[in-house]
């Protein structure tokens, strides 16, 4: 009687999807050593993947690994798995060295491994398995990314790239191209009140190789109202010029964390009010960091995030000169104001049986500090007269400016808005005391805008 042998046959074609599974099973049954020279006990590892994908980040907990042997690259074996099943697994060269600690010392217990210089661990994997002294101890971790990975359709040939020019739903105020309200102000004793605040900000890339995304385009404000003593006449006309000047080129989770910042600049271009009397000439070069508060910056996400909320600070400058005010028809001179403020922006998406697809809330703090005196405006109505009457002054304080609104949106691009705002916009700086309106808004945006990159 022949005995019968049992042959597992694996095609070759299959083999490097079966590889990381084989790797995995191999490091559980590696033989247990003595963990550094002194004979301590074997201690456990910790990984974490930087947020910008420069490093991964390993951690020993319960004791400290041979110092020459954790900075010796043969000593570490990487391996990572990507998110698309049908993808072979790589081996990752990378450089360990030993974390510093905010007063300069080494830390011996934390290990950083980069990749060589100017380059990033893809976002493509979707786990990354971590061995340290592979043919001795062979300390094991894994980092597992927050996306599902089911989440990669295989089924359909992948999209094709979006034009970064093409018309696309504005997730926010601050990051549309395209706005424009139409609102109405109640009033008590009075008839009501219309108003418009609108803008237009389309900008085209100047290269579609560079990773800084650097983009010309044009910047054109109006800000009107029927009724002076509410709200300022304000327009502002201006060429522009904006790009990332820090974190070029990163995941897109760089954005969310402070780690990267866009230059905005108004090159050149008038401010002026609808009366005639203000006229600035002003070039405004801004710098905006972005942070997104929730959901959490290290963890994924994705336009169908029920709740985002971000935050925006931005500072800058306002330079240049006063042509005529309404206290001096020759103009006050020299602008130099410095700018500082922060814009918060959150979305909430409410189930779709909902009448409104999204609800949107943002607001807008701006602080001008002039170097030299500037128009102030205030309008009073004096006694048996029912016509106001305009008040100016120069002075070089502080005008500080607010605005918020929340919006209802029927569809992507269009709903209601309610507003409030407080304080002094240029030209004029004219006071607007507590404002409050309703009306209809309408936002788009641009695929390829810095500004849509950094709100998704």
């Amino acid at each position: 009687m022949t005995r019968r042998r049992t042959r597992f046959n694996v095609p070759r074609n299959r083999l490097h999807v079966l590889l990381p599974f084989f790797f995995a099973i191999s490091l559980l049954i590696l033989p247990d050593q003595s963990f550094g020279r002194d004979g301590g006990p074997k201690p456990t590892l910790h990984v974490v993947l930087d947020f910008r994908r420069t490093f991964i980040s390993v951690t020993f907990s319960g004791g400290k690994p041979d110092a020459k042997k954790a900075l010796d690259p043969a000593e570490w074996r990487v391996v990572a798995i990507p998110r698309d099943p049908a993808a072979s697994a790589a081996l990752l060269a990378l450089t360990p060295e030993f974390i510093k600690n905010s007063d300069g010392t080494i830390n011996q217990t934390q290990v950083r491994l980069s990749p060589p210089s100017g380059q990033l661990i893809p976002d493509t994997f979707d786990l990354i398995i971590v061995q340290f002294n592979p043919r001795g101890i062979a300390l094991t971790a894994m980092w597992k990314s927050d996306v599902e990975s089911g989440s990669v359709d295989t089924s359909s040939p992948p999209a094709v790239k979006q034009n970064p020019n093409s018309i696309v739903a504005a997730s926010s105020k601050q990051n549309a191209a395209f706005y424009f309200s139409g609102l109405y102000s109640p009033s008590i004793g009075s008839p009501p009140q219309y108003s418009i605040d609108a803008f237009v900000n389309p900008q085209f890339q100047l290269s579609s190789t560079n990773p800084c995304n650097p983009e010309l385009g044009l910047n054109a404000q109006i800000k009107t109202n029927q009724r002076p003593t509410v709200d300022p006449d304000s327009y502002i006309v201006a060429p522009t010029f904006s790009m990332f000047i820090h974190g070029c080129g990163a995941p897109s989770a760089t954005l969310f964390f402070g780690q990267a910042v866009l230059l905005s600049w108004n090159i050149f271009g008038p401010e002026f009010e609808a009366k005639g009397k203000d006229l600035n000439l002003v070039s405004a070069p801004m710098l905006t960091d972005f942070f997104r508060i929730w959901p959490l910056w290290s963890k994924g996400t994705s336009t169908k995030e029920p709740f985002t909320l971000y935050l925006s600070p931005t500072i800058g400058l306002e330079l240049g000169t006063n042509i005529k005010n309404g206290s001096q028809p020759s103009g006050s001179g020299t602008i130099f104001r410095g700018v500082a403020g922060v814009d918060l922006s959150a979305r909430f998406l409410p189930p779709k049986s909902f009448i409104f697809t999204k609800v949107l809330l943002s607001a807008s703090y701006r602080a001008r500090m002039p170097a030299f005196s500037e128009i102030s405006t205030n309008t009073i109505t004096l006694p048996g007269n029912s016509k106001p009457q305009d008040v100016f002054s120069l002075s070089s304080a502080t005008r500080n400016h607010i605005q918020s609104e929340l919006d209802f949106m029927f569809t992507d691009a269009w709903g209601i808005t309610l507003k409030h705002e407080y304080g002094r916009i240029p030209p004029a700086f004219r006071l607007v005391n507590n404002t409050a309106s309703i009306g209809l808004v309408l936002m788009f945006s641009q695929a390829g805008n810095n500004k849509q990159k950094s709100q998704p």
